[in-house]
């Protein structure tokens, strides 16, 4: 099996449950809370599924420009959001090709293989998508309101983050001056294994998600 046809095999997996793109279908609160919490769950699932999807096909077309170490790094950020141990199997023969050593990428699993703990905050890389049509900017609370970041209409965007001693990260959402939605995720102290995804949608109640990826 060539790599590109292994690659095709695995996204129509990973993509098979969403029928449409993620934004292509909205909760309806008239349903009933149940109706509704699974809509949300499924469209989580989704925004998963779509961030991996396009990580994966960058990497590949990294991978057939000779790109070896970025393609490596850009399949394994895929990993934090859509874990596929088909996909893990796959990388192993290109991070040998490009002399990657786990200490590079993964500090926390070479941490673990030398027999010590993760001691203090590490950090970790945060995945946001907007799926409505106005931006947003995302906060972090403790953090100078400079480091705010600007999530365009539909975008999805990454930034790093700071959890605290207890491995919490506070999210805050604002539109023109004025904070629309609160949210704290909780993550492994010290662990960068683990890391939060947020997804933003004015047509769902609630409007801010915040979810555990693996890294």
């Amino acid at each position: 099996m060539t790599g590109r046809m292994f690659l095709c095999s695995a996204l129509l997996v990973a993509l098979a449950a969403t029928a449409g793109p993620p934004c292509a279908r909205a909760a309806d609160p008239a349903a009933g809370p149940s109706a509704v919490a699974e809509e949300t769950e499924r469209q989580k699932l989704a925004l998963k599924r779509a961030v991996a999807a396009g990580m994966r096909d960058e990497a590949y077309a990294l991978q057939q420009r000779g790109q070896i170490r970025d393609a490596v790094i850009r399949y394994r950020q895929s990993l934090v959001h859509w874990p596929d141990r088909g996909l893990e199997s796959y990388i192993a023969p290109l991070e040998q090709r490009a002399g990657f050593q786990v200490t590079q990428y993964r500090p926390d699993e070479a941490k673990a293989a030398a027999g010590g703990a993760a001691s203090g905050p590490a950090r970790v890389t945060a995945t946001v998508r907007n799926r409505s049509a106005r931006d947003i900017t995302l906060a972090v609370r403790g953090e100078a309101p400079e480091k705010a970041t600007t999530v365009r209409g539909g975008e999805i965007r990454t930034r790093s983050v700071t959890p605290g001693a207890g491995g919490e990260v506070t999210f805050e959402v604002s539109r023109g001056g004025q904070v629309l939605e609160t949210r704290t995720w909780r993550g492994t102290p010290g662990s960068t294994s683990v890391v939060p995804v947020l997804l933003y949608d004015d047509a769902l109640e609630g409007r801010l998600f915040v979810m555990t990826g693996l890294r």
